[in-house]
C-alpha cells in the first residue's frame, strides 16, 4: 500500500500501490547480507580497522626512521653552544666555547627495534585483509613468491570462483531483479 502521514499521525492518503508489479519501488544489494540490518557488511569494511592499524605502524615505522636520520640533540645550556647555529648540513663548522666532547653535546639515541616489528605487523594485517576480501597477491599479479606453479594456480582458481560468485549474485540478486521491474514500470508507464 501507499500510505501518507501528516505529523507523525494523520493519515492523509491510503491506496493500493500504483504500480502494477505490486513491488516495493527499490532494491537493495550487498555482497554479504547481514540477517538483522538492512544494509549489510561491505567489501572494505572488512579491512578497515585492520587497515588503519597498518597505517598507524606505518606513521611509526616512518616517525622512527625520520628521528635516526635526523635525531634531536641533546645539550649542555651551559656549555657556550649558540642553539640558533645547531642546523646540520654537510661540511658544517659549529662554533664552541670550550672542549667538545659528550658531556656538553650529543645526539638523542634513537631505538629502532621497533620498526622490524611494525613491519611484521602491517606484513600480518596485510595478509588478515587478503583473507578477508578473497583479494591475494597472485591475483592482483605480484607473483607467489616460492609457491609452486601448481599452487599458485589452485590459488588462482580459488579466488576466480568466489570473485565469480559474487557476480552472480549480484546478477542474481540486483541486476535482473532491476531489469525486471523497469521492464514491468515500462509496460504500465510508456505508451
Amino acid at each position: 500500500r501507499q500510505i501518507t502521514l501528516a505529523n507523525s499521525t494523520e493519515i492523509i492518503q491510503d491506496s493500493p500501490t500504483p504500480f502494477w508489479h505490486g513491488k516495493l519501488p527499490f532494491l537493495s544489494y550487498s555482497p554479504m547480507p547481514d540477517p538483522h540490518y538492512f544494509h549489510g557488511t561491505g567489501k572494505m569494511e572488512i579491512g578497515e580497522k585492520m587497515q588503519i592499524t597498518a597505517n598507524r605502524f606505518l606513521n611509526h615505522q616512518l616517525d622512527a626512521l625520520d628521528l635516526n636520520i635526523t635525531p634531536p640533540i641533546l645539550m649542555d645550556r651551559n656549555s657556550g653552544i649558540d642553539a640558533s647555529n645547531l642546523f646540520l648540513a654537510p661540511g658544517r663548522v659549529i662554533p664552541v666555547d670550550g672542549a667538545v666532547d659528550d658531556t656538553k653535546i650529543r645526539p638523542m639515541p634513537v631505538d629502532l627495534n621497533g620498526i622490524n616489528a611494525a613491519a611484521q605487523g602491517i606484513s600480518q594485517l596485510w595478509s588478515l585483509i587478503q583473507q578477508g576480501t578473497g583479494l591475494n597477491d597472485i591475483i592482483l599479479g605480484l607473483g607467489g613468491g616460492d609457491e609452486t606453479a601448481r599452487g599458485t594456480l589452485a590459488r588462482q582458481e580459488n579466488a576466480m570462483t568466489r570473485l565469480m560468485l559474487e557476480a552472480r549474485l549480484a546478477e542474481e540478486g540486483f541486476v535482473e531483479p532491476l531489469a525486471d521491474m523497469y521492464r514491468a514500470l515500462n509496460r504500465q508507464f510508456l505508451e
